[in-house]
């Protein structure tokens, strides 16, 4: 690696620019980056075949390690100590400025046409993303199933700039380490410590990411520690670069070059292809991108050459520059604008990514090159003052929304739509702990009804099932039976894998151990229920996405499974899949009316009745006797083709897109009593 390529200041950030120095200018580095936030950016829009686009992130990351350790390591070459007061100016002037203005834009849309509802979570969102603590706070949150939605959270993208700056704080604390053992043992056996010490970080770090991912693959994804390697394998590149005048492919000729960085990104493109949903991440399938990445920044394509001449095109070179603001933007455009639009079409998403990028440009030249490079703030003092002044800018936002959130709290219309956000059981089944093997917790803390009844109704499936406890309980106590839930948010009876399952290994687990649950409880009669959403999201058993027909004969063939091995030998009855709505229904019309929320009969429908249609096939196949009784709740919810939101009296039917409201459940419960009762055999009391 050349001079020119380990004088480079840092990029402060992971999808920020490099800034120009006295070397000459990288426009590979600036051509990376403009591929990274682009697969970012067709991952959030959903393009097809991009569903692993998160990996631009890995890329980002590795850069970062790479062009920050260079700086580091210049200050020590230059004069053997780390100026870290400096060296935090310089992040702040880069970072902070830009960042808050897209938190404050982001509170103040909210408050102005977003659902108030949503004001207290993004409240406490924007806080934690204000001080870079945002990928602490979203991994409690995805942890939990009943949680706001973490994926519509606006600010949701801040995890990764957390992750960086946290990086930030810690690297440089390490290297100023370094400084004070070059001084006692000597410049040359510290130069060769640098990689040792580096390696160490990468190895410990990797080990522990190993670990985490296949065991808290959440805890993985968020946590700087397990994200650590990454930044460290672009540390240890440089660093052992510089122990070789030139870097590490100075004697090779271009063609050479050109063909070590195009393995590079084939290797990074690769993982798109190689990464499923169901991956473990980012250890190990994150080492496509990074070692991608390492392979690309290694090769240095010299920007004369045919290959860097195409990597410096303008447009590619313009996009790298603006990839920070673009990264800022993009995402709560994608998030806000289809919130507000209410429309997920491929075009919208397209439309919304374009002004996106419109607002990154606006951002980069009036925002972030003026502070940056302004005289003002220069100094390290002015400096810090700005960080001050932004952060409690965008903290006043986020705790102005908050008190706006409680101000509403006394509104009646507000807080009838808040009740139906409610789950009265919800204490009992947060972070799954109704999916256990425990049968006293099983028989105790998941158990409604008659809970000292000698009879049974075990209810099986996803969060579909779960909802219907309040109508169910009042039947187990009128019926003296006993109603035992065993189920998983997000994870289906049927052996199969599907897009969105939080940690899909254990679900794999709690589905293979359904039947010994079954048989140790003895259940006189068994409830089936689960989402519709697995219509469109069931993967191939490896991981990879299904075709339409594939996921036709997965879910016919372990429907047919599930009936054989599972529920066999008992009483079963199945309700078929409810309707979907097309937003939150309850956010909606925290703003809007009824008319405007609705989602139209054929879209609310269309995926519940392909589901019961592949499930009806997989009750012909198999014998009479294991047939379930069945009940759809279709014509019951949606009247004369229409699925209204509201009852007449103004009850709301339903506590998000998938899922009925208390009060909507225990309405349906005569609906439900008389389709249970042929298969209920206590006495009514």
């Amino acid at each position: 690696m050349s001079q020119t390529a380990t004088t480079l200041q840092p990029s402060d950030g992971a999808p920020s620019p490099s800034e120009p120095h006295a070397g000459g200018h990288r426009t590979d580095i600036d051509a990376l980056r403009a591929l990274a936030v682009g697969l970012v950016v067709l991952f959030h829009m959903q393009a097809p075949r991009f569903d692993a686009g998160y990996v631009g992130v890995d890329v980002f990351f590795v850069l970062s390690g790479f062009l920050i350790t260079g700086v580091l390591l210049d200050e020590l070459a230059g004069g053997g100590r780390v100026r870290l007061g400096r060296f935090w100016a310089r992040r702040i002037r880069r970072l902070l400025p830009a960042s808050a203005l897209v938190v404050v834009a982001v509170v103040a849309v909210s408050w102005v046409a977003g659902s108030p509802l949503r004001w207290s979570y993004l409240s406490r969102t924007a806080a934690a993303t204000s001080v870079y603590g945002a990928n602490i706070f979203f991994a409690a949150q995805a942890n939990d199933y009943f949680a706001a939605d973490v994926r519509s959270n606006p600010l949701l993208h801040y995890w990764s700039l957390s992750v960086e700056e946290q990086f930030y704080v810690v690297w440089p604390l390490l290297f100023a380490g370094l400084a004070l053992a070059a001084r006692r043992y000597g410049p040359e056996r510290g130069r060769r410590l640098v990689p040792a010490v580096v390696g160490a970080v990468v190895v410990a770090s990797l080990g522990y990411s190993a670990w985490v991912s296949a065991h808290a693959p959440t805890t993985a994804y968020y946590s700087t520690v397990s994200r650590a390697w990454e930044f460290g394998a672009g540390a240890l590149l440089v660093s052992v670069a510089r122990l070789r005048p030139g870097g590490l492919a100075r004697s090779w000729p271009d063609p050479a070059r050109l063909a070590l960085a195009a393995l590079g990104l084939a290797v990074i493109v690769a993982s798109l292809l190689v990464i499923g949903p169901a991956s473990a991440f980012p250890v190990p399938y994150g080492l496509f991108p990074v070692v991608g990445t390492v392979l690309f920044l290694t090769a240095e394509v010299r920007p004369a050459s045919v290959g860097g001449r195409l990597l410096g095109l303008a447009p590619v070179q313009y996009i790298g520059r603006l990839s920070y603001s673009w990264y800022l933007w993009h995402w709560p455009f994608l998030v806000l604008g289809q919130e507000l639009r209410r429309s997920t079409t491929p075009a919208t998403r397209v439309g919304l990514v374009v002004a996106s990028l419109g607002a990154a440009a606006v951002t980069h030249h009036l925002v972030e090159n003026p502070v940056r490079y302004a005289a003002r703030f220069r100094p390290n003092p002015a400096s810090y003052r700005l960080g001050a002044g932004v952060t409690a800018v965008a903290l006043v936002g986020a705790l102005a929304l908050g008190l706006a959130a409680r101000a509403d709290a006394d509104d009646p219309r507000l807080a009838s739509l808040r009740a139906a956000t409610d789950v009265w059981y919800e204490d009992g089944l947060t972070g799954f702990h109704c999916g256990t093997e425990d049968l006293a917790v099983l028989t105790t803390d998941c158990t409604f009804g008659d809970k000292t009844a000698e009879r049974r109704i075990l209810l099986l499936g996803d969060s579909q099932v779960e909802h219907w406890i309040p109508a169910l309980d009042r039947i187990g106590k009128e019926r003296g039976y006993a109603v035992t839930l065993r189920s998983r948010g997000g994870c289906p009876l049927q052996a199969v894998r599907a897009l969105g399952v939080i940690d899909p290994e254990t679900c794999a687990r709690f589905q293979a151990d359904t039947r010994a649950a079954v048989d140790a409880l003895e259940p006189d009669l068994i409830l089936v229920a689960m989402v519709a959403h697995y219509a469109d999201t069931i993967l191939e058993p490896g991981g990879g996405a299904a075709s339409a027909e594939r996921r036709r004969d997965l879910w016919v063939n372990a429907t047919e499974d599930a009936l054989r091995n599972v529920t066999a030998g008992y009483p079963t009855a199945w309700i078929h899949p409810l309707p979907l709505q097309a937003s939150d229904p309850v956010n909606c019309l925290a703003r809007r009316s009824e008319a405007s929320c609705i989602t139209p009969y054929d879209d609310a429908t269309r995926a519940p009745v392909e589901q019961r249609t592949w499930t009806r096939e997989a009750f012909a196949a198999v014998a009479p006797e294991l047939r379930p009784a069945e009940l759809d709740l279709i014509p019951v919810l949606c009247p004369d083709r229409s699925c209204p939101l509201l009852e007449p009296d103004g009850t709301v039917i339903w506590r998000d897109d998938s899922h009925l409201s208390v009060a909507a459940a225990e309405r349906l419960t005569p609906e439900l009593d008389a389709f249970l009762a042929p298969l209920l055999t206590a006495p009514t009391r």
